[in-house]
């Protein structure tokens, strides 16, 4: 019964499998309802996950990482674990700098691709500076949305 002495929806069910027995056809229902449910649930949590700037900055900052690595790797032939130290360092050289004017980015961006050609790593440092560029944008993005 319900608050105003009403038999709901979920009462009129219980009555019908308890009279009728006919218990397969309530099991039809749950495993209907279930479905749906489930199904609201994805489409609701994809959209959530649209609508926040955040998640998709954070997500396109993690195939960016992914990708510096690979081409790292690959084409410019420079061990794994090296590769994913200096990805570390830019992240968290990004993070620390990141409300710094841009002009000092700049600055960094400029002293990375230095040391690139110093060295003989041009491309790999400038697969770096992109990254720490997309860190940069990811971090401004997560804290406007704050």
């Amino acid at each position: 019964m319900g608050e105003n002495g009403k038999a709901t929806e979920s009462d009129a069910v219980v009555k019908e499998f308890v009279s009728n027995g006919n218990r397969t056809d309530v099991k039809k229902k749950a495993a209907k309802a279930r479905q749906a449910y489930a199904k609201k649930s994805i489409q609701f949590s994809v959209a959530e996950f649209l609508a926040k700037k955040s998640f998709l900055a954070l997500t396109a900052y993690a195939l960016a990482v992914i990708a510096a690595i690979s081409l790292s790797v690959f084409v410019c032939e420079i061990p794994v674990v090296a590769v994913c130290l200096i990805v570390v360092i830019e992240t968290l050289l990004a993070a620390c700098l990141h409300d710094l004017p841009v002009w000092l980015h700049a600055i960094v961006i400029a002293a990375e691709l230095a040391c690139g050609i110093i060295f003989d790593r041009a491309l790999y440092m400038l697969l770096e500076a992109a990254l720490y560029l997309v860190a940069i944008f990811v971090l401004k993005i997560v804290r406007q949305e704050k």
